[in-house]
């Protein structure tokens, strides 16, 4: 599997959240969106479909091939396949406990890798409350 590793910064666009922030989408649901480390332009999470997934905007095109999504922190790591989500967006099944225990911890940040790349630091200030709230109504807690 090949390794994606970090573009240079990219400036331009208006900023995102360095802490979760929730916002409201048709129906009433929530998704929670956080600035993303390395390549992760931004992670939101939500309910798709019935499903809790999380969404990563890519910076740069991906390598061809498979690739997986690895977060790690104190109490834990945890894995799940990306798959296309169209454009420059990849989706992660939450569906697995462990990421989404991982994702609304009570530590600083977590390690995010794509494909054992390492692209930095995830933050988690605000996102027990926001994962929480965005995923709720697909994924008890």
């Amino acid at each position: 599997v090949p390794e994606v590793k970090p573009p240079p910064p990219v400036p331009d666009g208006p900023p995102l959240p360095a802490s979760w922030a929730l916002h409201p989408i048709a129906g009433g649901s929530q998704v929670a969106v956080v600035e993303g480390p390395g390549v992760v332009l931004a992670v939101t999470l939500m309910c798709r479909q019935g499903m809790p997934v999380a969404a990563l905007a890519l910076r740069t095109p991906p390598p061809e091939g498979p690739m997986v999504l690895s977060l790690a922190g104190r109490a834990g790591r945890a894995a799940a396949p990306l798959t296309p989500g169209g454009g420059p967006v990849w989706l992660a099944d939450l569906r697995n406990p462990a990421l989404a225990r991982l994702l609304a911890g009570d530590e600083p940040g977590l390690e995010l890798r794509i494909n054992d790349g390492l692209q930095g630091r995830l933050s988690l200030d605000g996102s027990s409350r926001a994962v929480r709230d965005a995923l709720g109504g697909c994924l008890p807690f």
